[in-house]
């Protein structure tokens, strides 16, 4: 069952995903939204998994770090050779999280 919807407002219930996977898919400017919604959507304890393209982090550390007022960081990977970074988060709090979107760098695509 798919439900076609924008992902900075799911019609989910509050609390109802034990769950929620972030791959590739961080890409528009307003992507700290996303990330809202999905803290909004997580009970207390679920996991948030994200995988994003290494070369649109700015600063790892930064961005690893910018989780930690509502989530506990369980394992993160940033190898150059994979081309990839990935946080596995385990949320903590209700707490709104804050995002600063310049932690990522805008996904850019060439005019072919």
């Amino acid at each position: 069952l798919v439900t076609a919807c924008n992902i900075a407002d799911v019609p989910l219930p509050n609390e109802s995903l034990d769950m929620a996977v972030f791959s590739l898919s961080l890409m528009g400017t307003d992507w700290p939204k996303f990330i809202s919604e999905a803290q909004r959507c997580l009970k207390v304890r679920g996991i948030l998994y994200i995988a994003e393209v290494q070369s649109r982090v700015v600063d790892f550390e930064l961005f690893r770090s910018s989780f930690v007022t509502s989530f506990e960081v369980i394992k993160t990977e940033n190898v150059k050779e994979k081309y990839f970074v990935k946080l596995i988060l385990r949320k903590t709090t209700n707490k709104p999280i804050q995002l600063n979107s310049d932690l990522l760098k805008p996904c850019l695509y060439k005019r072919r």
